[in-house]
């Protein structure tokens, strides 16, 4: 486009659309660029199209509205002096689509359970693995249903948490970063995109359990250095201990966080995973249960910190923030991170450049990234 158009001929209005919204302090992307030409020339022909001088766009929501009925074919008028007319006519074979090939997906959770069954309607989407098997009436897994999830060999674990459908639904994800933050005291980490999770209404329950030789899981307590089981005699609880006593190899602690939505308690969530398994099953120590019970609610809310944002509040996920500390280490720019960052993976990049000055912050002070509403 001229810097200084003289005439109205060089002046070009151009369409652009964007799939995401708009939103105050981002780099502003565009998707596509459509420019609207009242003349097209070219080195051998000249087209006019007699039509209307395209609207003149200058918001990104004023666009003229769609009509019901399909606009009528232009009428192009050929400049004979320019191009002759062609005295054959010109064929063009298109090729025929692609035959639709159907595919079975792959088993990528979950094997089916007996008290398990499929939603109705639901997808599979091979390329991210953003699939889900919901639990039976609402209910959580039993323990049994959890130890055969994990150590069934034909399932593979997802790399995150996959974001959209939640609702009374479980997934078997890859632990072994947090296994490594456990070791060096820290706490774990499984975000996701429901927004903000009450903490203080969480609680961790640890129980020990015995592998029978059915491949079934028994409670275990231990008393005076035995392993025992719970009886009831004469109605009152006693603890009898395993003859002969177990394996220490079949010998199992089952770790199980319980935590509600902060915005809806109704909506909770539950991770589980063993602190071992059995040497056979060694390889699926890795892999955790992460549930949810309940609906999602669909009402937004922003952080408990924002002042002049209303936008909702979704936590960033670990691995973006891992990304900035990163970049800061190699003594990367601000802006050098965060356009690195969403050029390459946009669906996973921050989501302002504030965050990388709040990480800043957070490397430099100490303070808890969590208190600023760009975490």
């Amino acid at each position: 486009m001229p810097q200084k158009p003289s005439i109205d001929t060089d002046t070009l209005t151009v369409m652009w659309t964007r799939l995401q919204g708009y939103q105050t302090k981002h780099y502003w992307y565009a998707d596509h660029f459509v420019p609207l030409l009242k003349t097209l020339t070219t080195t051998s022909r000249n087209y006019q199209v007699d039509s209307p001088s395209p609207p003149s766009l200058n918001s990104t929501t004023d666009f003229p509205p769609l009509s019901s009925s399909a606009p009528k074919r232009r009428r192009i008028q050929r400049d004979p002096l320019l191009s002759p007319t062609p005295t054959s006519p010109i064929s063009v074979q298109a090729s025929s689509p692609p035959s639709a090939v159907k595919s079975t997906p792959s088993k990528l959770l979950l094997s089916p359970l007996p008290n398990l069954s499929p939603i109705p309607g639901s997808t599979t989407k091979a390329n991210t693995m953003q699939t889900s098997t919901p639990t039976h009436s609402a209910s959580t897994l039993s323990v049994n249903d959890l130890y055969h999830a994990i150590i069934d060999v034909n399932t593979t674990p997802l790399a995150s948490i996959p974001k959209d459908q939640k609702d009374n639904a479980y997934f078997l994800i890859d632990n072994s970063d947090n296994v490594k933050r456990k070791l060096n005291g820290q706490p774990s980490q499984y975000s996701d995109d429901c927004g903000a999770w009450d903490s203080h209404g969480g609680h961790t329950v640890n129980t020990t359990f015995v592998v029978q030789s059915n491949n079934t899981l028994r409670i275990a307590f231990v008393k005076e250095g035995l392993y025992c089981y719970e009886k009831q005699v004469k109605g009152k609880k006693t603890y009898m201990p395993y003859n002969p006593q177990p394996d220490p190899d079949s010998v199992l602690t089952l770790n199980r966080y319980y935590i509600p939505l902060k915005r809806d308690k109704t909506f909770k969530k539950r991770v589980s995973a063993f602190n071992k398994l059995p040497s056979t099953f060694q390889n699926r120590q890795h892999i955790a249960v992460v549930e949810y019970t309940g609906s999602c609610p669909t009402t937004k809310t922003t952080h408990g910190n924002a002042k002049h944002v209303s936008h909702e509040f979704i936590r960033t996920d670990p691995s973006v923030m891992n990304r900035i500390t990163e970049g800061l280490n190699n003594k990367k720019s601000y802006i050098e991170i965060y356009q690195d960052m969403v050029l390459k993976d946009p669906d996973n990049a921050l989501e302002d450049l504030q965050q990388v000055h709040t990480k800043t912050l957070q490397q430099k002070t100490g303070f808890p990234c969590c208190q600023s509403q760009h975490c």
